[in-house]
């Protein structure tokens, strides 16, 4: 009697677990949900004013941010159409950087400049780094794969529309009709049709925000359009950049006054703006170096319009004032907007500051750098690593002391810096004896070999960095 109730007992206690499981799920999928949907209420905590300053919160509302970040990553391996924009993209930002170089000092310093009649300093010019050159590049080919997407997704939502009409029509068609031997192909027809339209469907409404949000203004679905042809039927590539450059330009001379986000390069920042990981917009401290991407490679394709490249010979006084004018006519616009966003995130990401990121434990035993627990312990291996190596790269690769009887010990107290003492030539006769020692010359001779001497400086430029390194940390 006793064994049923307890056998009772136990079903009942898994239903209970079963549930509060099933609910905790259903809980966690709801919260997930709305995390997914911007609200357009900024935190309290948002002492900096960013979010006031950028409006982006209004301007994603309701949105699935989500959706919204994955519309401006970069291209899959099977999106071969955006894999070729890419491409397109950074020839042509390349082209413009390339340009600088032979462009009057004067106007680039103007380029630089953001004030209106207060030439820069410095002038605008190719970045010392190749890899952040490419990182900016990287952020206007978002912009353009973005647009892409949601051109593509304009026309299937039209094609959508128009099949749904079509469908309707054929509907009440069929009614009135009366041939029944042409149900059953309709119906199979019907099937992969309403299959395709799913599809479609989908797409149309994974980009669904994107649709709303995205302000196309007079002439740019067109311009764009011919982008995406010069692409896919395979135009030379003056063409393409030519292309590309013109719809870039009606991006860029676009005039914006009271609603920020009708330019398409304002909306597609507040995009960019999003964290698709924690699906929050990103403090100023976290965007400001995208900004400045952006920022940088309009100014260079600005001056590609307006002066290009091709013709830089033939350009004179004339084409020098005609650049300022253009770049007055614009300066209180799009470009205007962001140069305002990209020196109020600089402010704030200056007064930032790292605190946070390191913490200790209370027994000072444990180190936590940006909440990944790190025992104080393995400092004393890793430094007992460092001393090791270094003692076998001395030995081994420059002293080229191969087993233990070769090496010694000295104390310290013992080591004598005398400047006036010397042994001359005893690093080449150990070198000449030794196998890795006889590369550092040529075969057969006492030559030296450019390949093996640099191999070699190589390893003691190693050994100073290990050294270096273990000096500071016990030091």
């Amino acid at each position: 009697m006793s064994t049923g109730n307890t056998s009772t007992t136990s079903a009942l206690d898994e239903a209970d677990i079963s549930a509060l499981v099933t609910d905790w799920k259903e809980h966690d999928k709801k919260l997930d949900e709305e995390l997914k949907i911007a609200g357009a209420k900024t935190a309290k905590t948002d002492h900096t004013l960013w979010f006031k300053k950028t409006g982006w919160a209004e301007h994603v509302a309701g949105c699935n941010l989500r959706h919204l970040s994955q519309a401006v990553r970069l291209p899959d391996r099977d999106e071969h159409t955006l894999q070729k924009a890419v491409d397109l993209n950074s020839a042509l930002i390349k082209k413009c950087v390339a340009g600088l170089s032979s462009l009057d000092n004067g106007t680039r310093r103007w380029v630089r400049s953001a004030k209106h009649s207060e030439i820069d300093q410095r002038p605008l010019s190719r970045l010392q780094n190749v890899e952040s050159q490419q990182t900016y590049a990287v952020y206007m080919a978002r912009l353009l794969c973005y647009s892409l997407k949601v051109l593509q997704s304009c026309d299937d939502s039209e094609r959508l529309c128009e099949s749904e009409g079509g469908d309707n029509i054929e509907e009440s068609d069929n009614e009135s009709g009366s041939e029944s031997h042409y149900e059953s192909d309709r119906e199979s027809d019907s099937d992969g049709e309403s299959n395709n339209r799913l599809d479609t469907q989908s797409v149309v409404d994974d980009c669904k925000d994107s649709l709303k949000l995205y302000p196309w203004q007079s002439g740019q679905k067109e311009l764009l359009r011919r982008v995406c042809e010069s692409i896919e039927n395979g135009w030379d590539w003056r063409s393409q950049e030519n292309a590309l450059l013109e719809f870039y330009k009606s991006l860029m001379s676009q005039r914006v006054r009271g609603d920020t986000f009708k330019s398409a390069i304002l909306h597609f920042l507040a995009v960019l703006g999003i964290n698709e990981q924690t699906r929050r917009l990103r403090q100023a401290n976290d965007f400001s170096y995208m900004l400045s991407g952006v920022v940088y490679c309009a100014r260079v394709i600005a001056v590609e319009v307006i002066l290009p490249s091709g013709e830089r010979e033939d350009q004179g006084d004339e084409d020098d004032e005609r650049f300022k004018q253009e770049r007055d006519k614009y300066l209180y616009s799009v470009m205007s907007k962001a140069l305002s966003m990209l020196a109020y995130g600089k402010s704030i990401a200056m007064k930032n500051g790292n605190a946070g990121a390191i913490s200790w434990s209370d027994d000072r035993k444990v180190m936590s750098y940006k909440g990944r627990e790190i025992d104080a312990a393995r400092f004393g291996i890793m430094v007992r690593g460092v001393v090791e190596e270094a003692k076998d790269r001395l030995w081994k690769h420059l002293m080229w002391a191969r087993t233990q009887e070769e090496r010694f010990e000295m104390p310290l107290e013992q080591l004598q810096d005398d400047v006036t003492w010397t042994k001359r030539e005893w690093i080449i006769r150990r070198a000449l004896v030794d196998p890795d020692g006889k590369k550092m010359f040529k075969k057969g001779t006492r030559e030296w070999s450019r390949v093996g001497v640099q191999k070699h400086l190589r390893m003691v430029n190693r050994f100073r960095e290990l050294l270096l390194f273990y000096v500071h940390v016990t030091g």
